[in-house]
């Protein structure tokens, strides 16, 4: 399954930004600006998609300060919100402020049908593949560099308060272990990759998973040895009484 998903128009959309971050200078420059996308697949195929798009609070005070928008408070999710089922809510962590949007996905595998207007909606494609792969899972997703679209990228100083400013992230959980993977790391059996808003080039991201070797299938596993262990033991220990009752 090929799904032309979107995650560069968001990006775009930050762009608007970039004159304000400029105008602020570096000390609440880096990372201020928060975009995640997130990806989650459950053993029987169904799973969400998870959008967050946050300003940090000190980016906020900072606009308060030049004159800015007062009441922005990292919106930048749009006609989006009104996609088919999505749930949208206020998102504040780690002192950013925001929105959290998500979609839930009854299988991963058709994501296309269920998300089918989001092309119209952002007007920009990437494609993604998730698929089951034997007993375990593939996922595959191509980012294309969103630098051409983004507006005053041809201006370098411009294109360096972007890059520190913008944290474009995707996080993507598989059922069971991840088995092969190119992400930037993993945290709590959860890839991570950190993407980069001003890249020339697209950005392949891959993953795959196998069913997990949990606690009752080691469990299994030790009660079956200790039981061949006990048994040699007791036949060694009735070899030793009639070799003794034998003398």
């Amino acid at each position: 399954m090929r799904y032309h998903a979107v995650m560069t128009s968001i990006p775009r959309r930050c762009s608007r930004w970039t004159a304000l971050l400029l105008a602020i200078g570096a000390v609440v420059l880096t990372g201020c600006i928060r975009f995640e996308v997130s990806f989650t697949v459950q053993e029987d195929g169904s799973g969400a998609v998870a959008v967050v798009t946050a300003l940090s609070d000190e980016f906020i005070d900072a606009l308060v300060e030049i004159g800015g928008p007062a009441n922005d408070d990292g919106s930048f999710l749009g006609d989006i919100r009104h996609i088919p089922g999505a749930i949208v809510e206020e998102y504040r962590e780690d002192g950013f402020s925001g929105e959290r949007l998500t979609i839930t996905v009854p299988d991963m595998t058709r994501i296309d049908e269920f998300l089918g207007g989001i092309d119209e909606v952002w007007q920009a494609a990437e494609q993604l593949e998730v698929e089951r792969e034997g007993e375990g899972w593939r996922f595959e997703l191509v980012v294309e560099p969103p630098r051409d679209d983004l507006v005053g990228l041809d201006d370098p100083e411009a294109l360096d308060a972007l890059d520190q400013g913008l944290s474009y992230t995707v996080r993507l959980s598989l059922p069971g272990r991840l088995t092969e993977h190119n992400a930037d790391r993993v945290e709590a059996g959860e890839a991570v990759w950190e993407l980069d808003v001003t890249a020339a080039e697209a950005r392949v991201l891959r993953a795959r998973s196998q069913p997990a070797s949990g606690p009752a299938a080691g469990l299994v596993a030790g009660a079956i040895v200790a039981v061949v262990v006990l048994a040699v033991l007791a036949a060694r220990s009735r070899s030793a009484v009639r070799g003794r009752a034998g003398a």
